[in-house]
């Protein structure tokens, strides 16, 4: 099962570029960040994990401040993460981002400029409600669903 879908995100490095996000989605606690994990630090040169049930107050904040300004947004969680992220090169991952509405609305900013990194994965604990139906076919080009 794991190989399958870490094949699924090659597949998507490889036919996307880094032109659109992808969504990963299943239940708690069954792989979701590990596999995700696994795939920036093998197929990338850099990456920032951002769990939004753990993420300081503070990073939070910083989707609500800077949404229109994606290059500060960005500048921030590098520091705060203190990872260096290159064009082309890296990867952010939003972990639990359901947790950070504002977050998930910056998906389509950050894909849009990749300026500091290549692509951008968003992995949800819960099934996607109808309501949020229009946001995932929108934001994300492929889901992949464990």
């Amino acid at each position: 099962m794991r190989r399958k879908i870490y094949d699924r995100l090659v597949q998507w490095k490889q036919e996307k570029d880094g032109s659109t996000a992808l969504m990963i989605e299943g239940a708690r606690r069954i792989g979701k960040s590990y596999i995700a994990e696994e795939f920036a630090r093998n197929e990338y040169d850099s990456y920032i994990l951002i769990d939004f049930s753990k993420a300081p107050t503070r990073v939070k904040g910083w989707f609500d401040e800077y949404l229109e300004d994606v290059d500060t947004l960005l500048q921030n969680i590098q520091l705060h993460y203190k990872k260096q992220l290159t064009p082309r090169k890296s990867l952010i991952i939003f972990d639990e981002v359901q947790k950070c509405p504002r977050a998930r609305e910056a998906i389509k900013a950050l894909v849009a400029v990749r300026t500091a990194c290549s692509a951008l994965l968003s992995l949800f604990s819960k099934k996607v409600t109808i309501s949020e139906k229009k946001f995932v076919s929108l934001h994300f080009d492929m889901a992949v669903y464990f």
